[in-house]
């Protein structure tokens, strides 16, 4: 468990500091985790449960599976832009995995592409990886339903 105080930004601006741990790299711990999917920037009943969660230790992985702000690429980008300063308390705190679902399939699910990178996706819509004794998987079957994009 290491500890991090960071920030992020340029010549053009820096964003206040941030605190985060490490996840322990071992198997033989219980990791405790948020699953959830459909969270909209608007009628978020969710929100202040896991920013206050986040923040407080609770979370030790948050997994979003899909339907983020209903839907990211409304209003030229900016309800993704208002979601994305929603989920900031918990994404700078704690490890914040997604995989998108079907209101990110607009213009080739480029606005999820612009805010989300996950590792070893590679653009496929899909990874895994462990936490502890638990191995996830995220495929997304939006992203290979819409055969134009896939």
């Amino acid at each position: 468990d290491t500890n991090y105080f960071y920030r992020v930004g340029s010549d053009l601006g820096w964003s206040n500091y941030f605190y985060t741990k490490t996840i322990k790299d071992e198997d033989n711990w219980s990791p405790t985790f948020a699953l959830f999917g459909d969270m909209g920037n608007e009628n978020a009943a969710s929100l202040p449960f896991l920013q206050k969660g986040s923040v407080n230790g609770m979370f030790d992985i948050i997994l979003h599976v899909g339907d983020m702000a209903y839907d990211l690429a409304e209003e030229n980008g900016h309800r993704g832009d208002v979601f994305m300063e929603q989920i900031e308390p918990i994404a700078s705190t704690v490890p914040y995995m997604t995989c998108p679902g079907n209101h990110e399939h607009h213009y080739n699910f480029s606005n999820y592409k612009a805010r989300f990178t996950m590792p070893q996706d590679e653009g496929r819509m899909f990874y895994s990886f462990n936490v502890g004794p638990v191995h996830f998987v995220a495929v997304s079957t939006e992203f290979y339903y819409y055969t134009e994009f896939g």
